[in-house]
């Protein structure tokens, strides 16, 4: 974690008050805040990764469409129907909201 650097030799030409303003903001920035000098990620193994096994001598395929579900877009269907599969009655508040904007 090391403080963030801020390169202020742009200000040259600005107003006396604007380049006050923005060395109190770089002052209060470089106190506050900060950024990763190194920022490590670990992944973990590859679902396709496969143990070397002399035993083993079947290899799964992957295919693509196997590692990843596609999202359900049908939303307003599933919120239409109750647990039983019956179509939601508007409750009384839903009714006369639509009474009175449509």
């Amino acid at each position: 974690k090391e403080p963030v650097q801020f390169d202020v030799s742009h200000l040259r030409d600005a107003p006396a008050e604007v380049e006050g303003l923005v060395h109190n903001i770089k002052q209060v920035a470089q106190q506050f805040l900060y950024h990763w000098k190194t920022f490590p990620i670990i992944l973990p193994p590859p679902v396709s990764a496969c143990v070397d096994d002399e035993e083993s001598l079947l290899r799964k395929k992957y295919h693509l469409r196997d590692l990843f579900v596609a999202p359900n877009f049908d939303e307003l269907d599933a919120v239409a129907v109750d647990n039983k599969g019956e179509p939601r009655r508007l409750s009384n508040k839903q009714l006369e909201c639509i009474r009175e904007r449509g």
